[in-house]
């Protein structure tokens, strides 16, 4: 299950400390990680 308390908390950090492009490219590199890692687990 994925943590979304942790996962708030940084984009929360991010979104502080880093200009909103930046936050929001990493951001979707974050969701597609996770995409990534829920294919793999679907797929087994």
């Amino acid at each position: 299950m994925i943590d979304v308390s942790f996962f708030v908390s940084c984009w929360w950090q991010m979104e502080r400390t880093l200009p909103k492009w930046f936050s929001n490219a990493w951001i979707f590199m974050r969701m597609l990680q996770f995409l990534e890692n829920l294919a793999t687990i679907v797929s087994c």
